[in-house]
């Protein structure tokens, strides 16, 4: 493994290099600045990840660079010997790759992922892609799999799209069965609910009613809650 790292007023680099994974970083704005910012976005779309109240100062977005953008990005080479390191059963793709792209100054994000196959223990999902882009205080997802298999569930050319604000999480989900001529639209919204479990928060997961014409056949989804709770680390 080697990194090369350079930090300097008009220019920050670091570049990763192994039989596992390459990474690269490349910026103008300070580490510090990007590495805040990042941790607010995160706070900002899912307040539950962070325990501390935010607000950015004017003094912090003035730090960072007005027409920089960084990126980092990361390619998988041959990750999966050292896969349970990171999570137990974990398996991925070589040639699996990240890109975050994004501005402090300006508050623009977006992050692009895609792998040919993510595995951990019964759950597999293929051919994958996910991209996201911040829109003012909230975060747009979409995501979509060839194949999702979660024990004996399969859902062939499965579809997200949804958001994050505040705390709140929704979804909608497609996936087209034309073995048995099944398409199935499926909307989900979470949220953090104001209760602690043994675990920590509760999370409150609510399955909201779509219909189809295939749906309107077979019986419509109704509405269910389930409660469970994050545990922190």
């Amino acid at each position: 493994m080697t990194v090369t790292g350079e930090n300097s007023a008009r220019s920050k680099l670091v570049e990763l290099r192994s039989d596992f994974a390459d990474a690269t970083f490349r910026s103008k704005t300070s580490y510090r600045t990007v590495f805040e910012y990042l941790r607010r976005s995160a706070w900002k779309y899912l307040p539950m990840l962070s325990r501390e109240k935010w607000e950015e100062t004017p003094s912090e977005r003035k730090a960072a660079v007005a027409n920089d953008f960084s990126l980092l990005s990361v390619n998988i080479r041959n990750f999966n010997p050292v896969a349970d390191a990171v999570s137990a059963g974990l398996q991925v793709a070589d040639g699996s790759s990240l890109q975050l792209l994004f501005n402090p100054a300006s508050d623009q994000l977006s992050l692009k992922a895609s792998s040919e196959y993510i595995e951990r223990r019964r759950m597999l999902a293929t051919r994958l892609s996910v991209n996201a882009s911040n829109r003012g205080d909230s975060l747009a997802v979409y995501a979509s799999a060839e194949d999702l298999y979660a024990g004996v569930l399969h859902l062939p050319r499965l579809s997200l799209t949804g958001g994050a604000r505040q705390n709140r999480v929704q979804l909608s989900a497609g996936f087209d069965d034309t073995l048995d001529a099944r398409l199935g639209p499926v909307g989900f919204r979470a949220a953090v609910a104001d209760e602690h479990g043994p675990n920590g928060r509760v999370v409150d997961l609510q399955i909201l009613p779509r219909t189809s014409p295939a749906a309107a056949r077979r019986g419509r989804f109704t509405p269910a809650r389930y409660s469970s709770t994050r545990r922190r680390s």
